[in-house]
Formats: structure tokens, sequence, C-alpha cells
């Protein structure tokens, strides 16, 4: 697993150690969901690349916007 982030108002992606969310339990659980889907979709997919949560049934604008990509190469 390999994390990146973007810092407000800057383009470049930046490697991250550590990040820390701070949700609402409801919120929480779609995101749980979010990624159980993209699991699901990764396995019986071989050409699944990436989903945008703002994309997603429990995506919403207001909210940081979260990607999760296949990993390609050495983690």
């Amino acid at each position: 697993m390999r994390i990146f982030g973007r810092i407000e108002g800057c383009e470049d992606l930046v490697a991250l150690s550590e990040i820390a969310i701070q949700v609402e339990p409801g919120v929480l659980k779609d995101i749980a969901a979010f990624f159980s889907q993209c699991a699901q979709e990764m396995e019986v997919e071989s050409s699944w690349e990436h989903e945008h949560f703002s994309d997603s049934e429990f995506g919403n604008d207001s909210f940081p916007e979260i990607i999760i990509a296949r990993l390609t190469g050495p983690s």
C-alpha cells in the first residue's frame, strides 16, 4: 500500500506516511462501504484501475476527494 495526498492549493502529489480522517460515524460507514466495493471490483475486473469516492453511490461533493487505485509495481 502507498498513500499519496495533495496540499490544498497545490497540484503536486506527495507521499504520506500517515493520514488522519476526522469523520462522523455515518460518513465513516459510507467510506468503508466504498472501500469494500472497490476491493470487490478489483477482484473481478482485471482492467479496474481506480474509483473516485465523489463519483460513487456513497460520495458527496462536499467531502475531500478519496481515490482508490489498483497497486501497480512494488509496494
